[in-house]
């Protein structure tokens, strides 16, 4: 089971998305794949952000697609066990002097309470985690 990062996300909706990333999507059986709730707000908060229009209306769509139809059934919350890997990835990070980003702990911590693989292009974000992470961008 393999968690996808938003950066990984984003890469599914581009019209032209990296061709590193989509050989990597497709040489996995689509159920592999899941989203985390922060995920989801962090591809929503984008999208708020951007000027009505054609662009927006169609990353409205295909978030609404993401949600509805492609991860429906595979969208992990921030639930208890998250929260307490949440503080443990955390704390881990802090006493070594590498603070980790919330939205970044979050998903971590998502990704360590399934014991799932996390797929981003930030591999340094989640390093010293003890978690398994893979960069589809460096796939060939």
């Amino acid at each position: 089971m393999i968690l996808l990062d938003t950066n990984i996300v984003s890469e599914m909706i581009k019209p032209t998305g990296d061709a590193n990333v989509r050989h990597w999507i497709d040489s996995y059986a689509e159920l592999d794949f899941f989203i985390a709730s922060p995920i989801i707000a962090e591809l929503r908060f984008g999208l708020a952000l951007l000027p009505e229009g054609r662009k927006k209306d169609a990353l409205s769509k295909a978030c609404d697609a993401i949600e509805d139809e492609i991860f429906a059934g595979r969208i992990l919350a921030f639930d208890q066990r998250a929260a307490h890997a949440f503080a443990r990835l955390r704390a881990k990070r802090q006493t070594l002097g590498k603070p980790l980003a919330v939205m970044d702990a979050m998903v971590a911590s998502i990704a360590s309470a399934h014991a799932m693989t996390l797929a981003t292009r930030n591999i340094a974000d989640f390093a010293d985690l003890d978690l398994a992470v893979v960069n589809p961008f460096a796939f060939e």
